[in-house]
């Protein structure tokens, strides 16, 4: 499968947050960039060594993140179903997983390692 091919999944199973990272060219000017979806569409903060810069679009995400992606060879992404992680090789192949943690704080529930964090801060049970 190709690397649209996977964003175009990731934008339909509701796409929360992305962190591209790795550039595929040392020489490119932003480290990392990270797409978090907003009240009116998403924001994309494109990372250098000093700098952050913020780029604001509508909802109709799915050409800028082919844009974006295609400078990148990781990408992670966090949908309303779950986590997932696109690794790209120079070839330009990916390799696909998802993580197979289902997103339960959606539902109202806490996480295992957030119930644990609450109990031991001595606010649980």
């Amino acid at each position: 499968m190709k690397l649209t091919q996977y964003l175009d999944s990731l934008v339909r199973s509701e796409l929360l947050k992305m962190t591209l990272s790795k550039p595929k060219d040392k020489s490119f000017a932003y480290k990392k960039t990270v797409i978090e979806r907003k009240k009116k569409g998403f924001q994309a903060s494109q990372y250098t060594d000093k700098q952050v810069f913020h780029l604001n679009f509508e909802k109709d995400v799915t050409d800028v993140l082919r844009r974006l992606a295609d400078n990148y060879l990781n990408v992670n992404a966090v949908c309303a179903d779950g986590e997932y992680v696109i690794l790209i090789n120079k070839k330009g192949n990916c390799v696909h997983e998802k993580d197979v943690m289902q997103r339960k704080l959606r539902n109202g529930h806490r996480s295992q390692q957030e119930e644990k964090l609450y109990t031991f801060a001595g606010r649980g049970h």
